[in-house]
């Protein structure tokens, strides 16, 4: 890896499950549960240091509502990584992850890292599995 490398990223995810909530965290340390929906896409740059080399990501936060869905595939594109969300509050969201992966698989390069990131927007107190899951 070269210092001051870019690598891009998606944000993909059904709308609501704090894709943009966890971009601001991540880029600007902000953790407020509230933001309005993404309309296409909003796009933030996070340096970041791994082993010793500076990175420069390039985040892209699409819309999860399903008009903005076919404006997601051009972001695609020579993206290194992507970053499916769910809300583990809401099922639906975690079943949706099989389509946004298929869509990936098929407009996407096939060497794409994919990452699942599960979020909670709501209090703790109304997880499913506040406990851990025991």
């Amino acid at each position: 890896m070269q210092s001051n490398a870019i690598c891009k990223v998606v944000l993909l995810g059904e709308t609501g499950v704090g894709k943009t909530c966890l971009s601001r965290c991540f880029v600007q340390s902000q953790s407020s549960l509230e933001s309005e929906a993404t309309i296409g896409a909003s796009f933030a740059i996070k340096d970041v240091k791994v082993h010793e080399h500076s990175l420069k990501l390039h985040i892209w936060d699409t819309a999860g509502q399903e008009r903005y869905r076919s404006l997601a595939k051009m972001y695609y594109h020579n993206a290194q990584a992507a970053v499916l969300v769910y809300d583990i509050t809401k099922a639906r969201t975690f079943d949706a992850l099989q389509a946004w992966y298929e869509e990936l698989k098929n407009s996407a390069s096939s060497d794409i890292g994919k990452f699942h990131v599960s979020h909670c927007r709501s209090r703790p107190q109304k997880r499913p599995c506040s406990d851990g899951g025991h």
